[in-house]
């Protein structure tokens, strides 16, 4: 019976043998899945080949059956086969291995750029405690820019005007769309800036209320070092004296060097100061800050809850009443003299009662360390600034758009020393409201804060196309700051730029702060198009947030130089507080040299006019064509020209004025009707030049 079944299993065999000749895809993918398994069972498989698991296939299947029976002998495997399964398990590990190091990578890639992040994110924090008026994106940018490099950031800022470090961020945040750190802020400028014109309804075209105040003085800046001791062997110690603001340091806390003479001498941008220089710093520009204090006092419902709660609690201490009722002092500085940059420096104030001069405790400079100082306490009385700052009111450039509508430009605070400007505005045209009943409601207004924390610094009211008061708070009092208004500057005025020797055009002034009472209104948004001038620059205080840059055609440069042709003008941006309104010399000549240019362009079009018709003259004497030196054909070409000329002329004729007088339209017209008499006139002859062959010069004829 053993000896028939393997005859039976033999024949079976060949059958399936050949079977699998004709079935050569179907086999091989059923080897293909069984190979591993076969290789596993190569001598305990013997015994089980006519009992396979009934599970895995249907037991009348007598095909399945024998495809296991074939597979499950390792003699039926051939070495090629063989090859094959474990190139296949092979090229499998190490596809397995080659995902698993590429998971491991990313996994790396992610570990370094958020340990990188967060190395930012500290030196940003470093950098924003040295550097207040800036925002953390704007920290993080720097940091970026530099690297990473705390040092070099810090050294960076300080040295960069803020207005061109602004600049410079905004840059780099568009030519580095994809960096990790400004996808935030990059996402929310493209969904502002979808469009370069939109229409708001609101009072200002800023997201935010807080105006960062920004503050130039031009000068280069570094640390004064006196040498006070040379050693035997070479090594020189220095001691700073003066800040990078000549602002003599402590000497009890002034940083100290050791230094080679060969490190000194190859340290770049070394100077020597004179030392009667330095004395002289040392004893006039020690550092004198005017501030106030100012506590805000408790409500009459505060005050109600704080006898209560003694009433009811008579064991109450002290500091607790404090910690839940007392306002908090805030000590408020308002002039440094001599003037520097007064952000750089941190001031340390103690709470006294009453208070004095000596609540200012320590004054140090972010980089350099503790200067010399001198606290002069201001009690509020009368204005509140003293000094120069009576005599250096705020600045603001306005532009009137309409009975209700302000657009405010620029603003310059000269005698501000906080980090942030909050800018409130009002108008108060076609009603009924006075300054007096704003000053009234501001004394709560002023004490409120925003979403944000911050607190009202300055309201401009507005009324009648004009401002009329300013206000700020010192003390427990709301005052009426000194202030200047330059709300001259309108699109299309010529305007003149004395530090340049220039007249120019104004073209486009960027829309800043709305100050309206229309809550319809719609202002277009507008912003400057045009390269700012390299040299134009506000070196006072101001708001960085509103640049003052105004789009000038300029006209003419130089006093000496001739007026430029009114067609290709200078483009450029320049700071208001360059412009100047023009005089009426200026306004005499430019229209001059605008009428002078206009009958020259007058005299061209009837020239040209005049010319097209000759053309036409020339081409309709066919007797005597050959006489000419043109062939129909090219004159009738030349007189195409010449038309497309005069159309051009016409259309810059019409943009240079905004309106024409009853001569100059009359004429305007006169050349349109001429243009469409010689439109018909070369229709007509252009078909009579084709129908008579004119197409060739008489040279050729």
């Amino acid at each position: 019976m053993q000896q028939n079944n393997n005859n039976n299993n033999n024949n079976i065999n060949m059958k399936n043998k050949n079977k699998n000749k004709k079935d050569d895809d179907q086999d091989s993918v059923m080897k293909e899945s069984e190979k591993e398994e076969s290789k596993e069972k190569e001598k305990d498989d013997k015994t089980n080949t006519n009992t396979t698991d009934p599970k895995l296939y249907d037991e009348n299947d007598l095909y399945t059956q024998a495809v296991l029976e074939y597979l499950s002998n390792p003699g039926n495997i051939t070495t090629a086969q063989t090859d094959l399964v474990l190139k296949f398990f092979n090229t499998s590990r190490q596809e397995q291995q080659r995902l698993e190091i590429k998971q491991q990578e990313k996994i790396r890639k992610e570990q370094e750029a958020l340990q990188q992040k967060e190395q930012r994110q500290g030196g940003a924090a470093m950098l924003l405690s040295v550097l207040p008026w800036l925002t953390l994106d704007q920290a993080m940018v720097v940091m970026e820019m530099k690297s990473d490099n705390i040092e070099q950031a810090s050294n960076y800022c300080m040295s960069t005007d803020p207005a061109d470090l602004f600049i410079a961020i905004n840059e780099w945040k568009k030519s580095h769309s994809s960096s990790s750190t400004t996808t935030t802020s990059t996402n929310s400028n493209n969904n502002n800036n979808t469009t370069d014109i939109t229409m708001q309804n609101t009072r200002s075209s800023f997201d935010q209320r807080v105006l960062v105040r920004s503050q130039t003085t031009g000068e280069v800046k570094c640390v004064i070092f006196r040498c006070t001791d040379v050693s035997d062997d070479g090594q020189i110690k220095l001691q700073a004296v003066l800040d990078r603001n000549n602002i003599p340091l402590d000497p009890m806390h002034a940083k100290l060097l050791h230094l080679s003479v060969t490190d000194l001498m190859n340290c770049p941008g070394v100077t020597i100061e004179a030392q009667q220089r330095v004395e002289i710093a040392q004893n006039e520009r020690i550092l004198s800050i005017v501030f106030q204090v100012v506590k805000e006092q408790p409500s009459e419902m505060e005050l109600m809850q704080q006898y209560a709660q003694q009433l009811l609690n008579q064991t109450t201490s002290s500091w607790r009443s404090r910690a839940n009722y007392n306002k908090p002092t805030e000590f408020v500085p308002i002039q440094f003299q001599p003037k520097c940059r007064d952000l750089e420096y941190e001031l340390e104030f103690e709470d006294k009662t009453p208070a004095n001069n000596s609540c200012l405790k320590s004054v140090k400079h972010r980089m350099d360390g503790p200067v010399l100082f001198k606290g002069i306490y201001d009690d509020g009385t009368g204005l509140g600034l003293v000094g120069s700052a009576i005599n250096q009111p705020i600045e603001i450039y306005t532009q009137i758009i309409d009975d209700v509508t302000h657009n405010i430009i620029c603003i310059i605070f000269e005698n501000d020393l906080r980090d942030n400007v909050v800018i409130d505005v009002q108008n108060l045209s076609f009603t009924e409201q006075t300054l007096k009943d704003v000053l009234t409601d501001s004394e709560k207004d002023f004490t409120k804060k925003d979403a944000a924390g911050n607190k009202i610094s300055y309201r401009i009211i507005v009324k009648d196309k004009k401002i009329i008061g300013v206000l700020t708070k010192f003390g427990n009092e709301i005052k009426e700051m000194p202030y200047i208004e330059h709300s001259w500057m309108k699109e299309g005025n010529l305007i003149k730029i004395p530090s340049r020797g220039m007249l120019g055009i104004i073209k486009t002034i960027p829309i800043g702060l709305i100050v309206t009472n229309d809550p319809h209104k719609n202002i277009e948004k507008k912003s400057i198009k045009y390269t700012k001038n390299v040299n134009s620059r506000i070196f006072r205080k101001h708001a960085a947030d509103l640049d003052g840059f105004i789009d000038i055609d300029v006209v003419k440069e130089g006093t000496n130089s001739g007026f430029r042709d009114l067609d290709n003008p200078l483009q450029q941006a320049f700071a208001c507080t360059d412009l100047k309104e023009s005089d009426d010399v200026d306004l005499a000549s430019f229209l001059s040299f605008k009428q002078q240019n206009d009958t020259n362009m007058t005299d061209e079009i009837n020239g040209l006019m005049k010319n097209v018709e000759n053309d036409f003259s020339l081409i309709k004497q066919k007797d005597n064509n050959n006489n000419q030196e043109l062939s129909p054909s090219d004159l009738l070409t030349r007189a195409i020209n010449t038309v497309k000329r005069i159309q051009e002329l016409l259309s810059t004729f019409k943009t240079r004025k905004s309106t024409l007088n009853d001569e100059e339209t009359k004429f305007a017209q006169l050349v349109n009707d001429n243009i469409n008499k010689y439109n018909r006139e070369i229709r007509a002859l252009r078909f009579e030049v084709r129908m008579g062959g004119g197409n060739s010069t008489p040279a050729n004829k």
